[in-house]
């Protein structure tokens, strides 16, 4: 998928099951791997800013953890993010 590259609809839906996690999805759309986790962190704060990013770092810290962050800034930051990456 990366560079714009057509692939048949089976490979196409291969690759979309291996995104498993939001920082796998904003890699591929970055065309960055999974490893340029600053890379991937400082276009989200480029393109949605700071409340994106804190919104990047709690989803990677996973469900299971207790988030202290302000319930409106989180909502804030991940509307941001979601704007910016439906942009064309």
């Amino acid at each position: 998928m990366a560079g714009g590259t057509l692939q048949p609809g089976g490979a196409v839906e291969r690759v979309l099951a291996e995104k498993t996690s939001l920082h796998t999805w904003l890699a591929a759309a970055f065309e960055l791997s999974t490893a340029q986790g600053a890379e991937i962190t400082q276009r989200v704060r480029n393109l949605a800013g700071d409340d994106a990013v804190d919104v990047l770092h709690i989803v990677k810290k996973g469900r299971h953890q207790l988030v202290t962050t302000d319930g409106l800034r989180l909502a804030k930051g991940t509307r941001a993010l979601v704007q910016a990456i439906e942009r064309p």
